[in-house]
């Protein structure tokens, strides 16, 4: 696994994955729906705070954001798969 700092891409490399990842992954999100435009704000906000990692899997071939709390879960799959 690479997590990849945000800061590094550009405005629109961003905006493709969470387009890619928000298109990509259905989320359940209750019985209020959340707009496309608030769910890309909602995980931009998320990166810039921290609270979000974006990983990149060269084995799995696999971008994604992930919670922060999840690096440690990634790290063990990655060793385990080796």
């Amino acid at each position: 696994m690479i997590e990849i700092d945000y800061q590094l891409l550009s405005e629109v490399a961003i905006e493709n994955l969470i387009m890619t990842i928000l298109t990509r992954e259905a989320t359940d999100y209750g019985e209020c729906e959340m707009a496309v435009a608030d769910k890309k704000r909602q995980l931009l906000t998320r990166l810039e705070q921290g609270d979000a990692l974006i990983v990149y899997s060269a084995e799995q071939g696999y971008c994604t954001i992930v919670p922060a709390e999840e690096k440690q879960k990634w790290l063990l799959q990655e060793q385990e798969e080796r």
